[in-house]
């Protein structure tokens, strides 16, 4: 992805610490962005509210994105896997 100058970055609403343990975890070899008071995910509609008993809060969808430099949304998936699957790939190299 590097020469066709894409970067990939994740977003959550969890604790930096969190995401560390959760990128370590996994070898994951991109930033995480934690979005604790969730403007992110507001502003790209991908709220999700849980609830157990006494407890209700809102955490991110698990959603993909392009987004091109203009900030313009190019393609979107929200399938709840952990990892992007092969639309994601595809969808990448049509980039030039």
């Amino acid at each position: 992805m590097k020469e066709k100058n894409i970067e990939v970055w994740g977003i959550s609403t969890d604790t930096p610490f969190s995401q560390d343990k959760f990128k370590d975890s996994l070898g994951l070899p991109f930033p995480l962005l934690s979005d604790m008071e969730r403007s992110a995910v507001k502003s790209y509609h991908v709220e999700l509210e849980i609830s157990h008993p006494g407890i209700r809060s809102t955490v991110a969808k698990r959603t993909y994105f392009l987004v091109g430099t203009d900030g313009k949304i190019l393609w979107e998936n929200v399938n709840g896997k952990l990892l992007p699957d092969m639309e994601v790939i595809n969808a990448v190299t049509k980039f030039p």
